[in-house]
């Protein structure tokens, strides 16, 4: 949704910026919200950065693997490094067919645009089997033209494409790839039941 804060004065005209990020889709949402997670997830880029939050989602799978005792909810560089290096121990140990790129590990990390939304949607697939649509495109900034003084074209309306602009995108710039491999698990299984045919499956 575009907000005032979204544009800004240029003379007569308005430039309309496009939003800095996608939020995450909201049957994403709504699989996160009925893990019964310990914090609910209201800035995806902050939430997601220091693994906590993944590492939660998949305690509920596989309860037995991960303690969550043993990771922090901090902020630091080092809170991350330590939780993120505990997951790809978690991976390689009990879900060996799921890889997760370094590059986009730190781009979560980082908070790079894009990157934790990207993980969580995967992580949505792997423990759901429910394939997500591709993603509407994100406008560049550029995709507005200047308005006139009088508000529109003199035909009175918008046309498709004014000179000077840019068409929409049709891709949509994504972080760094994560890999989950060929893991399946099935959308009304139990969390035990998963675990026994993912490690039936991939053993």
């Amino acid at each position: 949704m575009l907000g005032s804060s979204m544009g800004h004065s240029l003379g007569h005209s308005v430039v309309v910026s496009a939003p800095p990020d996608r939020a995450l889709r909201r049957e994403v949402l709504r699989w996160i919200q009925g893990l019964d997670l310990s914090h609910s997830v209201k800035n995806v880029r902050r939430d997601a950065a220091n693994g906590f939050l993944v590492a939660e989602i998949c305690s509920r799978y596989f309860p037995a693997d991960i303690q969550m005792h043993s990771f922090s909810n901090g902020s630091s560089t080092a809170v991350k490094a330590d939780n993120w290096d505990q997951l790809a121990r978690f991976f390689t140990r009990a879900m060996p067919q799921v890889v997760l790129d370094a590059s986009a590990v730190d781009g979560v990390m980082r908070m790079s645009q894009g990157v934790a939304v990207d993980v969580l949607e995967m992580l949505y697939s792997v423990f759901t089997l429910k394939e997500l649509p591709p993603a509407a495109p994100i406008m560049d900034e550029n995709s507005y033209a200047p308005m006139s003084p009088q508000g529109g074209s003199r035909g009175g309306g918008m046309p498709s494409h004014m000179p000077g602009s840019k068409p929409l995108s049709k891709t949509m710039a994504s972080g760094p790839g994560v890999q989950f491999g060929t893991i399946k698990t099935m959308p009304l299984e139990s969390a035990a039941a998963a675990r026994q045919r993912i490690a039936a499956a991939g053993m």
